[in-house]
């Protein structure tokens, strides 16, 4: 009975959604990066807030990168690493060099998850403005073709958003730079655990 009970939790969280939601929003001075994550019928749920990056004058001068960051457990949020975080130019050299060396050696796992996400939203709005209603007519235009060429790309792969839209909106009279990124997609645990175990079976072939 016991077994069949165990049986039972694990074929249920075996089809579990975990639900990531991002909001990237920068209004004027106001600039702000959230993730929602949600995982086993909402057992799991965290929210991490993430400043925009401020580039600073770090030791010996050299520029380098500074961030806040808060992660709490629902609507709770807390700072964390003392409430400061700057790395240098080296530094992020050397973990993009670090990271590098991560993916490929879990292209197998990271294939295999991309192919098993699904977009359920994607709200993508922008106002731009130069000072120039030429210059602005111009950038606008690049911004459309991007975004577009972006949503084709999608639309063409196994990722086709169920909700989507996206909007470039000119502004003639001023200087100004005003975006709002609003993303949601899931992937089930099950198919986690089934590209963990491909990554496996591929590492021990080829003897990693």
């Amino acid at each position: 009975m016991i077994i069949l009970i165990i049986g039972i939790i694990l074929v249920i969280l075996f089809f579990s959604d975990f639900i990531i939601e991002m909001r990237i929003n920068k209004c004027g001075k106001d600039h702000k990066i959230n993730m929602h994550l949600k995982g086993f019928y909402g057992i799991m749920n965290y929210n991490i807030h993430i400043p925009f990056i401020d580039i600073v004058t770090g030791r010996d001068n050299i520029p380098a990168l500074k961030f806040n960051q808060k992660i709490g457990r629902g609507k709770n949020l807390k700072n964390i690493a003392n409430n400061k975080s700057v790395i240098n130019l080296h530094e992020l050299q050397n973990m993009y060099k670090k990271y590098k060396k991560i993916y490929l050696k879990y292209t197998t796992f990271i294939v295999s998850i991309q192919k098993k996400i699904i977009i359920h939203r994607i709200y993508w709005t922008t106002e731009l403005g130069v000072g120039d209603a030429y210059e602005t007519a111009m950038i606008t235009g690049f911004i459309w073709m991007m975004k577009s060429y972006l949503m084709t790309a999608l639309y063409r792969s196994r990722h086709q958003p169920k909700d989507a839209h996206i909007n470039v909106a000119p502004n003639y009279g001023k200087e100004i730079l005003n975006t709002s990124f609003h993303c949601i997609f899931s992937i089930k645990l099950g198919n986690i655990i089934n590209a963990g175990l491909k990554t496996l079976i591929v590492q021990k072939r080829d003897g990693v």
